[in-house]
């Protein structure tokens, strides 16, 4: 088999589970409303309006394009992206096992450990923006570790504009959890001081944070 079907078949195989975990949450989930603010939210993304602080516009944001496609009554549509969240998260942290490892079989493992669980079955279950919280912050640190692991920042910019992407999807969905991050954050940042300071990484990583809290002004028009 050639370096490049091997390469793949490992990211076949976790976006399958990946995809399993999907069509079992959208298979199991509740027909209508989920209790607590599922009815506010589902309210606000259909008709693209605004919810309770700190806003949420980037979940609003998604929650309205998903009432645009064929998945059901509002409820249902807006609860898929909690689904995909979640099946989403569960595939990342088998591949960051997969990076970490070498070992396909325990990616899998964790995958289908993670989406099976009591905790993230019942998130993907409920119009909330944990769950899309839950996969950005899973997101940047994963970015954020890979970085890391360079010998050589300056050049993968490409992986910075992404790293900065992510954290500023993650401030657009739901900020005050992200603050709770910074310590973490912060080491990243004192780690790499001497790389981060040099222009060309911190145009790209600014790029993509601003593009990331671009959702923000919405709240500004709203």
């Amino acid at each position: 088999m050639p370096s490049h079907d091997k390469k793949l078949l490992p990211l076949f195989w976790l976006s399958l589970s990946s995809f399993l975990l999907l069509a079992l949450y959208r298979f199991t989930a509740p027909p209508g409303t989920t209790p607590e603010d599922a009815s506010e939210f589902i309210l606000t993304a259909h008709f693209l309006g605004l919810p309770h602080p700190p806003g949420y516009p980037l979940f609003v944001w998604l929650g309205h394009f998903l009432t645009w496609l064929p998945l059901g009554t509002p409820a249902q549509q807006v609860a898929f992206l909690s689904h995909l969240s979640i099946a989403l998260t569960a595939g990342l942290l088998g591949y960051w096992t997969l990076i970490q490892t070498q070992r396909l079989a325990l990616g899998i493992w964790v995958t289908f450990t993670y989406g099976l669980s009591t905790f993230s079955w019942s998130s993907a279950q409920f119009v909330e923006v944990y769950p899309l919280h839950t996969f950005l912050m899973t997101l940047t640190f994963f970015l954020f570790q890979q970085l890391s692991t360079l010998s050589e920042i300056r050049s993968h910019l490409n992986l910075v504009f992404f790293s900065g992407l992510a954290l500023g999807l993650s401030l657009s969905n739901h900020y005050p959890l992200v603050v709770l991050t910074f310590p973490a954050i912060a080491f990243f940042v004192f780690s790499n001081r001497e790389v981060l300071v040099s222009r060309s990484v911190f145009i790209r990583m600014g790029m993509g944070l601003s593009l990331g809290i671009l959702p923000y002004g919405y709240l500004f028009f709203a």
